[in-house]
């Protein structure tokens, strides 16, 4: 099975190279569904704004990341814009037995940079004086 999946945020280069290198530690002799033997691509890592061509071996556990030589794009083959939003110029290929997308999202959110969120905490009214003292 192949699956493709384009996004646009940049990916944590230590988080993306641990995940890939342990993919070889999860690989099952039988049944061998779910099982990741190849992923390519072209990715941006929140460390630069260079797209990165990426190209990993599972049974070999190699990882190559080669900056992408500029030149004309190639044709766009995406037929199916359902979830693109935006300008999405990075994907990845995922070569594997019985992959499920879902599962492959996922494993790609834990390698992106990670979308900072800011905690509020509600004050109704104004902060009493014995807690303005405790400050």
């Amino acid at each position: 099975v192949q699956i493709c999946v384009w996004f646009s945020r940049p990916l944590e280069k230590t988080r993306f190279v641990a995940k890939c290198k342990a993919i070889k530690s999860f690989i099952k002799p039988s049944p061998f569904s779910g099982n990741i033997y190849h992923i390519l691509g072209k990715v941006k890592f929140s460390d630069s704004d260079r797209l990165i061509e990426v190209c990993h071996n599972t049974s070999s556990n190699s990882l190559s990341l080669a900056p992408v030589q500029e030149g004309p794009a190639p044709p766009d083959t995406r037929h199916d814009n359902r979830d693109h939003s935006g300008q999405q110029e990075c994907f990845l290929v995922f070569l594997g037995c019985s992959l499920k997308e879902e599962d492959i999202k996922d494993w790609l959110r834990q390698t992106a940079k990670q979308v900072c969120g800011h905690s509020f905490i509600a004050v109704w009214g104004f902060p009493s004086l014995d807690w303005i003292n405790g400050l």
